[in-house]
């Protein structure tokens, strides 16, 4: 797994890096960044990233990038892979957004049903042909 926990300036750059084509942005008050870079077939560019964060501002944020949110979501097999086997609080929020319909990178978030929490977020490329 090649994970990066960098110092918190560092990481947050790193993130921001990775949510910026989405027009994601982090909350204010996100902090413990890691990412997880490590292959995972067959999608293209995966990056699994982890924070802590005000889960209400972290819903804010992925309505105000467009992306589709739905409280309480059940988590099929696809987005599971994509969150790498992470063991999710039942009455999660699920946010998704894809790009370019469906051809271009997307992401899937899963927000913590408590105040604040450990959210995750999958950032991926579709396999070409899809």
């Amino acid at each position: 797994m090649e994970t990066e926990s960098n110092a918190p300036a560092d990481a947050r750059a790193v993130v921001d890096s990775l949510f910026e084509p989405f027009g994601l942005a982090l909350p204010a008050d996100a902090r413990d960044f890691t990412v997880d870079r490590s292959p995972l077939e067959p999608f293209q560019n995966a990056s699994l990233t982890t924070f802590t964060a005000d889960s209400a501002e972290m819903t804010a944020a992925c309505e105000s990038a467009g992306a589709m949110v739905a409280p309480d979501a059940r988590i099929v097999a696809q987005d599971a892979k994509l969150l790498r086997g992470v063991h999710l609080e039942e009455g999660s929020t699920l946010c998704s957004k894809d790009s370019d319909y469906g051809r271009g990178p997307a992401f899937r978030a899963v927000i913590p049903p408590s105040k604040t929490g450990t959210v995750y977020v999958a950032v991926y490329q579709l396999p070409a042909g899809r």
